[in-house]
């Protein structure tokens, strides 16, 4: 992916960029250690090679993708799954890859994951120096990285590339930069289907914009970017020729349905019923739940004098996964909170010293543990 360039002098916070930047690699890095660590010992304990683990659940229909798109199964009546429900940017990149270097697939994909995660980690960086002094920005990266729910970025998952695109796009909605926000706005999109949130985003810009009589430069943003999921949705439908058989794939394939966040409830509830007989998808759904709501409560305290797109953007994507859910899965799951990423600002931003210490030893221990049960074969689905 490519990154605008940018102002490497001090903002009013008083901190370098490529400080920043270093900072969040640090701790990207670090995070990397601690989960591709416990995954290859794991893996190792099982007589599994570590591209094996790493491309477990939705891995493998990404990596399918990357050899091309499949005919849908010609039976609507019946439960059928196909993966033209899987946006295609990522799997596009693995292909590049491949193409480029002479890699085999997987190992494409694994070059692939670590190169967008390498991207996020530089533009998290970039979007700390803007908007948080130092302190709280150093408190940011180790926070964010250290989340259990990233063990899924060392996945060979679509989120890191619909992320790192999400966090480009909003940096340079922060910069005014309207066409190349609605490019990565579009980029963001094609990448998963919760990437679209980031078009809301780039509509809430330049809603403000207008307000503020600044022109109407700013629509070109959404603009660009709803050319994304358009451009998949039509693709599809003159693949099918049904123009909505994204929509029917998603429904009969995942039995994807609104909830309103009736999954979530049960879950605490039956956590409440029987906090120690509660199963690892549980728990982690619950974990999920509770470090979202403590978010949001950061997130509401923080918000003040901040971007209000960055706020808008966290509260729009932890709703999606509270009152939708799949057949596979239900909650906001961490992989969720992770997207989310403004809310590990604003924890940065309330807690400090021993505190956040002990938080971050805690943290690192779940997401080495978190790291092997996604990655574990049947275990616990991301």
């Amino acid at each position: 992916m490519t990154i605008a360039a940018v102002d490497t002098g001090q903002t009013e916070h008083g901190w370098n960029v490529r400080r920043a930047i270093g900072i969040s690699c640090i701790a990207f890095a670090v995070s990397r250690v601690i989960a591709l660590g416990a995954i290859a010992i794991a893996a190792s304990v099982r007589g599994d090679p570590l591209s094996t683990a790493l491309r477990v659940w939705d891995g493998d229909w990404y990596l399918s993708i990357a050899e091309g798109y499949t005919d849908v199964p010609p039976d609507p009546t019946r439960p059928w799954q196909s993966n033209i429900a899987f946006f295609p940017v990522y799997p596009l990149s693995i292909r590049l890859i491949e193409g480029v270097t002479g890699l085999s697939t997987v190992t494409a994909a694994i070059v692939t994951t670590l190169a967008y995660s390498v991207g996020l980690a530089i533009l998290l960086g970039m979007l700390a120096q803007r908007v948080l002094d130092e302190p709280t920005g150093r408190r940011f990266a180790w926070a964010f990285w250290l989340f259990p729910g990233t063990a899924l970025l060392s996945m060979l998952y679509a989120e890191v590339a619909s992320l790192a695109w999400t966090a480009l796009c909003l940096y340079l909605l922060l910069q005014r930069r309207w066409v190349l926000a609605g490019v990565a706005a579009a980029l963001a999109s094609a990448s998963r289907p919760t990437g679209a949130i980031v078009i809301l985003c780039c509509v809430w810009v330049a809603i403000e914009e207008t307000r503020k009589a600044r022109g109407a430069g700013a629509w070109l943003a959404p603009a660009i970017g709803v050319l994304g999921p358009l451009a998949y949705l039509g693709f599809l439908w003159a693949k099918t020729g049904d123009a909505l058989i994204w929509f029917r794939t998603q429904r009969q394939g995942w039995n994807a349905s609104l909830d309103l966040g009736q999954s979530a409830a049960k879950d605490v509830v039956d956590f409440l019923r029987d906090p120690l007989g509660i199963n690892a998808a549980h728990a982690l759904q619950v974990f999920g739940l509770g470090a979202a709501v403590l978010g949001v409560i950061f997130l509401l305290l923080w918000q003040s004098g901040r971007p209000p797109v960055l706020v808008f953007y966290a509260l729009v994507t932890l709703a999606v996964p509270f009152i939708t859910r799949t057949g596979s899965a239900d909650g906001v799951r961490p992989r969720f909170v992770v997207v989310a990423f403004p809310l590990f600002m604003a924890f940065a931003a309330r807690v400090h010293g021993v505190a956040f210490t002990s938080v971050m030893l805690v943290s690192a221990g779940l997401l080495a543990a978190t790291a092997v049960i996604y990655t574990t074969p049947l275990w616990v689905i991301p």
